[in-house]
């Protein structure tokens, strides 16, 4: 492993300590990043990391969104102040005296309930550094100017805001970056002061101690002094570089009762020490020291994050946080307004399909979507009526590898229809599957079940663990040209690294793509 390698490694690591709870970490590093981690790292260089987690953990906080909403309703019932008494020529005085309407308190309320979700859903509270920080802070003030530019609208149309609306803006962008300027401020002064500090040992010394010992030395809110590591003395060595051998298993009980312990974190596998586990959590029952052990038992290359839900560990193979709810946001919208903006164009290719050939013009076809649930996907019929019957005799001309099915000339294609796959304007009406949740304006393209039931590994599996979509990676890199295990590929690769920044790339992609026609079929 390279030193760039290990500095990347390092900063992954860091987010994830920080992201999730310390119990529930499942991130395992290398013997090397651990060494790199504990010896390269400077003090200078890890104060700073310190700091910037405890910053960060406060700023991810429910209670920020308190204060955000406190500020942000202040500043609107400023606004209004202002406006009324520029308006009516009143003294601060006069409007105390004056009687508040109903639709002046259910305007703010209004704002309120639904500034709320979306100071959450813009990923205000879930910012890892201050670049994020900024633009999701700008992100929330234009999110919520909207949102009181479109209330305003229905409860007092009879207001002016060509001047109100920017004023507001500005303000929002000060009242949401102020608090968390003192926060930052205070993490790097006050805080230091006020962490917890706690004296603990670490049953264990390989790597996954090691690992245990730099998420207690970086935490957050608390702070750690690492007395050392107790373990059989034969794995006791040189992989110990964050703190010193205290002594063995066997030794253990006598080591509680002579020394002060706040608390012990258990840092052996489960597997093969399960009875010297049990006997550490009992001693320490019977000491009164709080024993702390990995909510993980297993993770995977995948997984995604960690959560505790009721007592349970829930590995997550998928991103799942709130930006899932701004993607869905953009699925209602633009598959709403895109129905509305393409109805003639719908209107002219229904007619189209109806003159060229006998049959329905909207063609279903059962397709796999999340985790393999069937659906109905819709499209404009560009095969003759029994295509899917025809199909096994021609199952010998199939071009594409894998389990698919693919044909360059396919003979069952009307000559409408080539027009329309062409231009993948048959695709269309499946912005009511996207409407009605079945599918989504990007993601892996849903299969059909004759393909489904030609995968033979399991592996393949894994493109089912989202909401399949209109386009995709294999979209904008190709289309039906690509090799199945290309499609695979890119599939996974889209689960694996979404981002909402790479959906607003796919769908931009597509649409030269689609005017190109390359590799429609």
């Amino acid at each position: 492993m390279n030193v760039a390698t290990q500095i990347a490694f390092a900063r992954r690591f860091a987010r994830r300590t920080f992201r999730l709870p310390m119990t529930i970490q499942a991130t395992v590093l290398s013997k090397d990043a651990i060494r790199f981690e504990a010896e390269i790292q400077s003090p200078e260089a890890e104060a700073k990391t310190i700091v910037r987690n405890r910053t960060y953990r406060w700023l991810r906080h429910s209670r920020m969104m308190l204060v955000d909403l406190v500020l942000l309703m202040g500043v609107l019932m400023q606004l209004g102040v202002a406006s009324s008494l520029h308006r009516y020529g009143k003294t601060m005085s006069d409007w105390l005296s004056g009687v508040i309407t109903v639709r002046d308190v259910v305007l703010v309320l209004l704002c309120a309930a639904l500034w709320a979700p979306i100071l959450w859903t813009v990923g205000l509270y879930r910012q890892f550094n201050f670049s994020s920080l900024m633009r999701r802070v700008l992100l929330a003030a234009v999110a919520c100017s909207a949102v009181l530019w479109g209330v305003c609208r229905w409860l007092r149309p009879e207001t002016k805001l060509d001047l109100a609306i920017p004023v507001f803006f500005a303000s929002a962008l000060a009242v949401l970056f102020a608090p968390r300027i003192l926060v930052m401020l205070w993490a790097r002064s006050g805080f230091a002061e006020s962490r917890v500090k706690r004296d603990v040992v670490i049953l264990g010394s390989g790597n996954m101690a090691q690992q245990m010992a730099w998420q207690l030395r970086h935490h957050a809110s608390e702070e750690y002094r690492i007395l050392g590591f107790i373990d059989a003395p034969e794995h006791a060595g040189d992989r110990m570089h964050l703190g010193s051998y205290l002594c063995s298993l066997e030794e253990l009980e006598s080591f509680l009762m002579n020394n002060v312990i706040d608390e012990m974190h258990i840092a052996l596998p489960v597997k093969s020490h399960y009875g010297e586990i049990e006997r550490a959590v009992r001693l320490c029952a019977i000491a009164g020291i709080e024993p702390h052990y990995p909510a993980e038992l297993f993770s995977t290359d995948v997984t995604k994050g960690i959560h505790s839900e009721e007592g349970r560990v829930v590995l997550r193979m998928t991103h799942r946080d709130s930006r899932w709810l701004l993607k869905r946001a953009l699925d209602v919208v633009a598959s709403g307004l895109g129905l509305l903006v393409l109805s003639p164009i719908f209107l002219a290719v229904a007619l189209a399909v109806r003159l060229s050939s006998k049959g329905p013009i909207f063609f279903k076809q059962t397709r796999y979507g999340l985790n393999k649930r069937r659906f109905s996907m819709l499209k404009f019929r560009s095969m003759v009526v029994d295509a899917e019957q025809r199909q096994a005799d021609i199952e010998h001309m199939n071009e594409a590898g894998g389990p698919v099915f693919k044909i360059t000339r396919d003979p069952r294609i009307t000559g409408v229809g080539a027009f329309l796959r062409k231009t993948s304007l048959d695709e269309l009406p499946q912005l009511l599957n996207v409407l009605s949740g079945q599918m989504s304006l990007v993601g892996p393209r849903p299969l059909n079940e004759r393909d489904v039931h030609r995968f033979s590994e399991l592996h393949l599996m894994r493109r089912f663990s989202v909401v399949p979509g209109m386009t995709g990676l294999w979209q904008v890199s190709g289309r039906s040209n690509l090799e199945f295990s290309q499609w695979i590929e890119l599939d996974l690769r889209y689960i694996d690294h979404w981002s909402l920044k790479l959906d607003l790339r796919i769908l931009l992609q597509t649409i030269p793509a689609v005017l190109r026609g390359r590799g429609a079929s």
